[in-house]
């Protein structure tokens, strides 16, 4: 969907950004490597000119833009979040939980839990999309099992999880709340996954992948 923001963590040389670009999506690419983002940019403008692709024809509508961004850094996610709107209303459910989706920013990372500190900055990066009310779909595959990273990452994510909603719990307790902090304080829903991913062209002839959904519509 052309509405659909995404923004991906550590895109590397940009694979999922631009399949997700080539759906329609509006894609910010972020990693610390210059490398990498150059071949993410590369990997767009070949993409488009593709014959069967729907951006090259104008029928996708996605997009791809690449910055650099070092995930342990202090700097906030570059995070577009939308600005709140009044509920109106729809003859039908599905109408109105198709505009939460599309309202809905997603943040995307895979296989950054290769070292145990990035897997840990990866799970403050997570919460604080959370935070900001975006939907966080992270993969791993057999290196997240590199330095325990996969187990680093669970741990603190379940430890910066209990304290934002323990925060945001007292918060509402004490009255503090207010209509616009509400519009980013999402249902919270964490689901892990399984899936097997065959690819002959990438030489995956059978790849282990979890996915983690945080927040998902």
């Amino acid at each position: 969907d052309a509405s659909q923001s995404v923004l991906e963590l550590g895109c590397g040389c940009g694979l999922v950004s631009l399949v997700a670009a080539q759906n329609g999506a509006s894609v910010v690419a972020t990693d610390i490597s210059n490398t990498a983002l150059s071949l993410t940019r590369d990997g767009w403008k070949e993409t488009k000119n593709l014959p069967n692709s729907s951006s090259s024809s104008g029928g996708g509508g996605g997009s791809v833009s690449v910055q650099n961004f070092d995930l342990c850094s202090s700097q906030p996610l570059p995070l577009t979040v939308p600005q709140p709107r009044e509920e109106r209303l729809t003859a039908t459910t599905s109408l109105l939980q198709d505009e939460r989706v599309c309202s809905r920013p997603i943040v995307i990372a895979a296989a950054m839990m290769y070292e145990a500190d990035l897997a840990e900055a990866l799970a403050r990066r997570a919460v604080e999309a959370v935070n900001l009310g975006a939907w966080v779909i992270v993969g791993d595959d057999d290196t997240g099992q590199r330095e325990n990273g996969r187990q680093k990452f669970e741990a603190k994510l379940d430890q910066l999880l209990r304290q934002s909603w323990s925060k945001k719990n007292d918060n509402n307790n004490n009255g503090s709340s207010s209509s616009s902090s509400s519009t980013n304080n999402p249902v919270m829903t964490k689901t892990w996954t399984s899936t097997i991913v065959k690819n002959t062209a990438l030489g995956w002839n059978e790849k282990r992948v979890k996915l983690l959904h945080l927040n998902a519509p």
